[in-house]
């Protein structure tokens, strides 16, 4: 009886993590070579994982209970088992990964190569390379439309969006947005797409089927990233020249607050009535109560925190 009174605390934590009662935050640190995983139930950091050199993008896939992280300088995806927060594999790229987002069957890890120009796809069930698509100059944010039928980069140096059809595997059209757009985002519908231009200080909206440009957001300085309420109703903007989050109303299109979170806020996710900013200055993650919009706590992370990439998913049940 004893023994199992002793190891009893043990038992019950690892029965939590395996009914993922709980969900996590994954955040690049680029300057310490590591990820800091967040429990966003207590928000506190519960792991500190060593990966690649400059470990920038990040796609979660729930049910394969895997995290994907582009090393950018090391050429390299590491491969973490987000149940025992350990990296498993290293795929080795010849090219420069930043951007990563996963098909929704969590079947094909989407890896947009820096310097190639160029979208890189993989299987998720080997790691092995499946083939490369063609995109704009610098792409960078990407993600998969709900239908499965196309891939949406956004392409920095291009100053647009590539469409790719996935069954042709070839861009079918460009979006012209503003100047260097970087992250994106779906609506929670997969209705519309939001774009950051960085240089345009701004925010592209574009509704299905994706093809023109529906509206354009003015917001702070040097915008990066880009999340949405879970109801899609508020959007909210990394603003990283003004060290803040825009609030914008998604009906009506419009600025209703500015947030003060950490220096450098980039990367941006949503999860349980909070918004998690990573603060690439501060090394910490802002945390965003979504009923008041206020700044609720930080957590101090690794350094030059950056999460680029949808970094929050409730784990697999």
């Amino acid at each position: 009886m004893s023994f199992i009174l002793k190891f009893l605390p043990i038992l019950l934590i690892l029965l939590t993590i395996q009914a993922g009662a709980a969900p996590f935050a994954y955040i690049t640190n680029q300057g310490s070579n590591s990820v800091s995983v967040i429990d966003v139930e207590n928000n506190q950091v519960i792991s500190t994982i060593p990966v690649g050199k400059a470990p920038v993008g990040v796609a979660v896939a729930s049910s394969l209970h895997r995290v994907f992280i582009s090393n950018v300088e090391s050429q390299s995806i590491s491969v973490i088992n987000s149940t025992t927060n350990q990296v498993i594999s290293e795929i080795v790229l010849d090219g420069s990964p930043v951007g990563l987002t996963l098909s929704r069957d969590e079947k094909t890890l989407y890896v947009a190569d820096w310097f190639a120009d160029q979208v890189l796809t993989i299987d998720t069930a080997n790691n092995k390379m499946l083939r490369s698509l063609a995109v704009g100059k610098a792409p960078a944010g990407l993600v998969e439309s709900h239908d499965g039928q196309f891939l949406l980069v956004a392409n920095r140096d291009s100053n647009d969006v590539a469409v790719i059809n996935l069954e042709q595997g070839k861009v079918v059209r460009r979006i012209a947005v503003g100047q260097h757009p970087f992250g994106l985002t779906l609506s929670p519908n997969g209705q519309v797409l939001y774009v950051v231009n960085v240089y345009g200080n701004s925010l592209s909206v574009i509704d299905a089927p994706f093809e023109r440009l529906s509206a354009t957001i003015a917001v702070k300085d040097h915008p990066y990233c880009v999340a949405l309420s879970g109801d899609g109703k508020t959007i909210y903007v990394t603003n990283t020249g003004d060290d803040s989050v825009s609030v914008i109303d998604a009906i009506n299109r419009s600025v209703t607050k500015t947030i003060t979170v950490g220096s450098v806020p980039e990367g941006i996710s949503y999860s349980n009535k909070q918004i998690y900013v990573a603060s690439w200055g501060d090394n910490l993650v802002s945390v965003i109560d979504t009923t008041s919009n206020k700044l609720v706590t930080s957590i101090p992370t690794g350094q030059q925190s950056r999460a680029f990439g949808q970094f929050i998913a409730v784990a697999a049940h």
